[in-house]
């Protein structure tokens, strides 16, 4: 297993509720490990990830696609550039 990275998402000033949500990310067997989640709203369910091999501008015409599974998921690394990020369906309210 490679080294671990911690991301972090929102303002906690602004999103309290986010205070605890972490997003972490390992390496191994050629596969990016990407785990998500935290206690109460941020709990799992609630997030799913989305992948994308090429960011556009305007950044609105990204075509991303959803990446099967909860957290943890495993995706390769065969592509030189990988973008990701976290999508919710529900509202999360401070």
């Amino acid at each position: 297993m490679g080294p671990e990275f911690l991301g972090t998402i929102g303002n906690p000033d602004l999103y309290p509720t986010l205070q605890n949500f972490r997003v972490t990310f390992t390496t191994g067997g050629g596969n990016l490990i990407l785990s998500w989640g935290g206690p109460g709203p941020c709990g799992p369910g609630v997030y799913r990830v989305q992948g994308t091999d090429e960011l556009a501008n305007p950044s609105s015409a990204t075509v991303w696609t959803d990446i099967a599974g909860p957290s943890p998921v495993s995706v390769p690394t065969s592509s030189p550039h990988k973008f990701f990020r976290l999508i919710s369906h529900k509202r999360i309210d401070n």
